[in-house]
């Protein structure tokens, strides 16, 4: 017989009719089901999450856009792509998003709207929020990015070496693992600094600038939870798709301006080693440093507060997780 090969390099579409999305997962097993933010599974329909088991889905369906307009193209250097951007089956056009658009904050908004409406409902619901920040381009606001001006003037050497001291002092890491003081791909701070000392500062910059954006939605998400009656007994995973990024399109050109929606730039090796502390290597790696994230979990109902556990999971337990929790069976 004919076996397609699907999420093969230089296809468009990840996902076939064989496999179970969690939202088809979930909605089996009575609940209702939305999804904010980047999918990257499939971009046509019969593919984008709407028609894969979304009852409500607002976002990117292929990669990582323009904050400030996802309808901006990407630069020549990074392939010159419009990015997909759709709410349920209809798709957005450039002058669908307003002067003051963010994707992360919209996002949020989408994720808060739908919640609110599940919540009216009585039913129970699943939602799963992936945002694309702070994936490359650094795009941040400016109010946001002045919050860190001048933190990071030490480099990325100091910063590893203070968040090691910190995750030892957290009793996250053991004091006996042998860390590198640097990863292998990365050049000492001292060597690239002088390429060109405020911009290399500044790619860090906002990248803290764009965490913290993430970090302030998720309060907004939580406030809302609060305000719906529903925090106790709502379980949240937050969780990062992998570690580190160390990629350079376009390469390392200060003449690409870190913030602003004009200009399409990255951390490179040197601030993702710091942020891949304590660990090795980076996304499309397979040392930990690119494979391992944290994962947070809070369920009032369900998890004490505080806890911690050494267990290793992996994102496929998820699946098996929710279905036990809904008291439902594999579809």
């Amino acid at each position: 017989g004919h076996f397609p090969r699907y999420g093969c390099k230089g296809q468009s579409e990840f996902i076939s009719n064989e496999m179970l999305t969690l939202g088809e997962a979930m909605r089996h097993a009575g609940y209702q089901t939305g999804m904010s933010g980047k999918w990257h599974n499939g971009k046509t329909r019969g593919t984008i999450p709407f028609d894969r088991g979304f009852d409500e889905a607002y976002g990117l369906w292929d990669g990582c856009s323009n904050f400030f307009n996802p309808k901006i193209p990407d630069p020549d250097f990074k392939g010159g792509r419009v990015r997909p951007f759709g709410h349920n089956d209809v798709m957005l056009e450039f002058d669908d998003f307003p002067e003051d658009y963010f994707t992360t904050d919209a996002f949020t908004d989408h994720a808060i709207e739908t919640i609110e409406h599940f919540s009216e409902t009585g039913k129970p619901f699943f939602h799963y929020l992936p945002y694309t920040a702070p994936h490359y381009p650094l795009h941040a606001k400016p109010e946001d990015i002045a919050k860190y001006k001048g933190k990071y003037a030490e480099g990325w050497d100091v910063l590893r070496q203070k968040r090691l001291t910190r995750q030892k002092e957290l009793g996250l890491i053991d004091e006996n693992w042998i860390v590198e003081d640097r990863d292998g791909l990365a050049t000492p701070w001292e060597e690239e600094k002088d390429l060109d000392f405020e911009w290399q500062q500044l790619r860090m910059e906002v990248y803290a600038a764009m965490v913290d954006n993430v970090d302030l939605n998720i309060g907004r998400l939580m406030a809302a939870l609060d305000k719906l009656g529903e925090s106790d007994n709502t379980l949240i995973l937050f969780l990062t798709d992998n570690g580190a990024c160390a990629e350079t399109p376009g390469g390392n050109d200060p003449a690409q301006i870190p913030g602003p929606k004009e200009y399409y730039s990255h951390v490179g090796p040197g601030w993702a080693t710091a942020q891949s502390t304590p660990f090795r290597r980076y996304k499309q790696y397979c040392h930990e440093g690119g494979v391992a994230t944290p994962l947070v979990a809070r369920w009032p109902d369900g998890i004490k507060a505080g806890t911690r556990t050494d267990q290793v999971g992996h994102i496929i337990d998820f699946l098996p997780t929710f279905l036990e929790m809904a008291g439902s069976d594999y579809p």
